[in-house]
């Protein structure tokens, strides 16, 4: 009598080791708020979620900007809202056609410019009533640009204290490259993921070690997640239009004056630029200033 000796695949498919098809039944949830912990300006926003095996699930935020995604497969999910605005409101609609420089404003960027600051300096929340409520397992602080796709017309990001958990992005596979977002977006000045991931991390990425995580917010499964939008502004100087001596006017203009005399600051400094992403890390200069320090809020 012939006897097979079992192969040592076969022998990891008895011991349950291989799955014939990926597990589902997985179920996971997330909400928007702003930074005193309300949802409702993100109500209504369209979505697109990402699971490990590549399976898109879209839907819409509910009356407090929140969403269950139900009987996904097994693993982490990637978080995108990256619909175009599609309101009627013309300082939006005319930034969007205009024939030069035409920008690509989404819904998300409209509703976190409508948010009010927790604090009025613009320094970031230290907690958030949303954080210590019973069903949350996980909060970090977003930004719209961790979340769209187009981010040369958005700010850089902004220290803070609870930022989205980057392992997570490394536990998803490589199959979600196939979604449209690029490893770093040549058009922006803080470009792509070297705004997210540290050095180390992107040489790793660009040595061909590991793949580049998909653009968007990583999220754990089975968890409730708050995600706290940080709010966007356009800043511009406040003048006053009395005719009597205004300091603040002086203030105003004795800084423009200041800047009208730094160098723009702009590293490289050559014409046309040919290179990836351009910064503006010399403090003062012209550039640094329109180009980091107002959309950070910060006071040089």
């Amino acid at each position: 009598m012939n006897i097979e000796t079992p192969s040592a695949t076969d022998l990891r498919f008895m011991q349950g080791d291989i799955h014939a098809c990926p597990k589902r039944g997985h179920r996971t949830s997330f909400q928007l708020v702003d930074e005193f912990g309300d949802g409702k300006p993100y109500a209504g926003l369209s979505y697109e979620v990402i699971d490990y095996e590549d399976t898109v699930h879209s839907g819409k935020l509910d009356a407090t900007g929140s969403a269950k995604i139900d009987d996904h497969y097994c693993g982490p999910l990637v978080l995108k809202l990256k619909s175009r605005y599609q309101g009627s409101e013309k300082s939006y609609t005319f930034l969007q056609k205009r024939p030069h420089y035409p920008l690509p404003i989404t819904e998300l960027q409209v509703r976190a410019e409508k948010t009010r600051f927790f604090h009025k300096t613009g320094t970031r929340t230290q907690a958030n009533p949303a954080k210590d409520l019973p069903e949350t397992d996980a909060y970090c602080q977003v930004e719209v640009s961790e979340l769209v796709k187009h981010i040369a017309h958005l700010p850089p990001l902004v220290a803070r204290r609870d930022p989205p958990k980057r392992a997570a992005h490394k536990l998803m596979r490589s199959a979600a490259k196939s979604r449209d977002f690029t490893l770093v977006d040549k058009t922006s000045a803080d470009g792509g993921l070297h705004t997210i991931l540290s050095a180390a991390e992107m040489a790793t990425v660009e040595l061909g070690f590991s793949p580049p995580p998909p653009k968007g917010v990583a999220l754990l499964p089975n968890k409730h997640h708050v995600l706290e939008v940080r709010p966007m502004r356009a800043l511009r100087p406040m003048l006053s239009t009395g005719e009597a001596f205004c300091a603040l006017n002086l203030y105003q203009l004795s800084v423009m004056a200041t800047l009208s005399y730094t160098d723009f600051g702009q590293q490289p400094n050559t014409q046309p630029v040919q290179t990836d992403t351009v910064s503006f890390p010399l403090q003062p200069s012209s550039g640094n200033w329109f180009g980091h320090a107002l959309p950070q809020f910060d006071e040089l």
